[in-house]
């Protein structure tokens, strides 16, 4: 067997894909890490060559090792595309190996450290992500679940999601959501000084503009009108009124990707920080507390 090797070299990453030659099939593709322009002067903008060959060299090596490890055949993508059930078994085995370097990691590197590491499912992940997470003795998984962060603050987490056109594993309706998040909010001690992590945003707060998608067509697709993508909050209404209920410190959200920003509903400042994960991009945010108030707030990007 046979396969070519093809790299694209873009503004902020690297990626490499490689295809059997004689069926088009992928193989593996890889991403390398993230860089960016630099920026000398005023409107300038110019990147160091060098950057882009190591980035190409590694991008090359971790494709040809992928596919080398995978011992991919012509007859083993037959046999995945005869058996798609196959196909979900390796994808779920591959994902619960990848979380449990994840967590490995974040033992190895922070465990000494004095800094909490809490992970959570979201709505599309299985349920066995949570026997990786609960496996740690150091990594948090805070999955329905109210703990403490600090003697002042709490955190209450809920992963589920109110129901997506992808009827995800942790898709739930909209009152069992409200359920889940007032059983939590009831074992709070101070609601008000409390975090509500809650992976949905919040219906029509500009956190969960997402395009409309069509689900009378499988897989659904997006929602078309005069030519262009539909748009619309696709957030929680449970969410929504349960912030405007309690008003916590500060909601933590993500769920829909492209929505990255911060807004206040009432005293609760609300944050998605959004995600390019299919770019190997991270987004994040930092977020210090004063006294019973949020004192800044940084969105983040590595």
């Amino acid at each position: 067997m046979g396969y070519v090797i093809g790299t694209d070299i873009g503004t902020t990453s690297t990626k490499t894909v490689a295809v059997d030659v004689e069926t088009g099939d992928t193989l593996a593709a890889v991403s390398s890490s993230q860089y960016s322009p630099e920026s000398p002067m005023t409107k300038w903008s110019e990147q160091d060559a060098n950057v882009w060959m190591q980035a190409c060299f590694d991008s090359i090596r971790k494709v040809v090792d992928l596919s080398r490890a995978r011992e991919v055949t012509p007859d083993d993508i037959s046999e995945l595309q005869a058996e798609p059930s196959k196909v979900s078994e390796i994808f779920k085995r591959l994902m619960l190996e990848r979380l449990a370097r994840w967590v490995r990691t974040a033992e190895e590197h922070y465990r000494d450290s004095g800094i909490k590491c809490i992970m959570t499912g979201g709505n599309d992940d299985l349920p066995e992500v949570d026997s990786v997470l609960d496996s740690s003795n150091y990594v948090i998984n805070s999955d329905r679940k109210v703990i403490r962060l600090t003697d002042a603050y709490e955190m209450l987490t809920i992963g589920e999601s109110n129901m997506t056109p992808w009827k995800c594993p942790r898709d739930v309706t909209e009152e069992k959501l409200g359920e889940l998040i007032n059983s939590l909010a009831s074992k709070a001690e101070n609601t008000q000084n409390c975090i509500f992590n809650l992976h949905v945003p919040p219906k029509d707060s500009a956190l969960d503009t997402a395009m409309m998608l069509d689900s009378s067509v499988d897989p659904p697709k997006v929602a078309m009108k005069g030519g262009q993508p539909v748009t619309a909050g696709v957030g929680s209404t449970a969410v929504r009124e349960c912030i405007e209920k309690y008003q916590p410190l500060l909601g933590l959200h993500g769920h829909i990707h492209e929505s990255r920003g911060v807004v206040n509903i009432g005293r609760t400042v609300c944050v998605n920080p959004g995600s390019e994960y299919g770019e190997g991009i991270l987004r994040g945010a930092i977020v210090n507390l004063a006294k019973d108030k949020v004192l800044s707030y940084q969105l983040t990007s590595g």
